[in-house]
């Protein structure tokens, strides 16, 4: 009995640089909605924002997480 592969999930993490966070974020939703429209064999595309945590020396360093499949 053969059955379809289940695609794996894929995870991307952007640190923008100091300022460019507004810009990091319109160009994933951007490319969020072109996924959407034209990449229809991805079935989950999501996107998060969140605060990075970590060895940084700036409190106020954004992070972005991309999930897909």
């Amino acid at each position: 009995m053969a059955t379809t592969p289940i695609p794996p999930n894929v995870m991307v993490q952007i640190f923008p640089k100091p300022g460019k966070a507004t810009r990091v974020e319109e160009l994933i939703a951007r490319a969020a909605e072109e996924v959407r429209q034209h990449e229809s064999w991805i079935s989950f595309y999501r996107y998060y924002k969140a605060k990075h945590v970590g060895s940084s020396s700036e409190a106020e360093d954004e992070e972005y997480i991309v999930v897909f499949r």
